[in-house]
């Protein structure tokens, strides 16, 4: 079968969040994951940076070297602390324990374009309205298994219902694990892009594109 071909998935099932219940994952709600919008703190930055390091690694050592990562990291966490307040609404930190565990970025139709990620080859891609793309969601290795990227997911669809989105999207690689969590979570492959990125970060890249409605009752 072709790397880049699975089956269709099922309509994502209702997340049980309403509107007038507390966010997933907030602060006070007695489990042991929390979620919050990264801050402009070092530290938040630090582990920001570092995380989006660690989720490309591979891109990142075959652009530049093993050796670089340290400093590269560092570079992305301090472009971090320099950003406008709005930035950080669609950046979320994911914490186990209180320990800083996971990473979440989602843009919607009118976020403004972002130039940090020159070292990271994404794809740019147009949000259409009511719809919420999740363009990023890492755990830290230690904290896998705990569901840390589920309550992330479902945190996403919360504050994306707020604004009166009705889809859920987002784009992974075929060969990325995470795959099998979105599947539980429902989403629906809609269809897969070649990249002819090669070159650039030592992959031939092919993206599956996922779709979801966002239970809106």
């Amino acid at each position: 079968m072709d790397s880049g071909t699975l089956p269709p998935i099922t309509s994502q099932p209702n997340s049980g969040y309403g509107l007038g219940s507390s966010p997933p994952g907030a602060p006070g709600s007695g489990g042991e994951v929390t979620v919050r919008n990264l801050t402009n703190t070092s530290e938040d930055c630090a582990f920001a940076g570092r995380l989006c390091v660690e989720g490309f690694r591979s891109k990142m050592v075959h652009a530049t070297s093993e050796e670089a990562l340290p400093k590269l990291m560092k570079g992305f966490g301090k472009m971090f602390e320099t950003q406008d307040p709005g930035f950080f609404e669609n950046y979320y930190i994911a914490e186990y324990r209180n320990e800083k565990a996971g990473l979440m970025v989602v843009k919607y139709h009118d976020t403004p374009p972002e130039k940090l990620m020159c070292m990271i080859i994404t794809l740019t891609i147009p949000v259409p309205k009511q719809t919420c793309m999740v363009d990023c969601i890492a755990v830290e290795d230690k904290f896998r298994g705990k569901g840390i990227g589920k309550i992330l997911l479902d945190r996403a669809e919360f504050d994306a219902k707020k604004r009166n989105c009705n889809t859920m999207m987002l784009y992974v690689m075929t060969t990325n694990r995470a795959v099998h969590l979105y599947e539980r979570q429902g989403y629906e492959i809609k269809g897969s892009k070649c990249c002819c990125m090669k070159c650039a970060t030592g992959e031939s890249v092919r993206y599956q594109f996922l779709l979801s409605a966002s239970s809106a009752h």
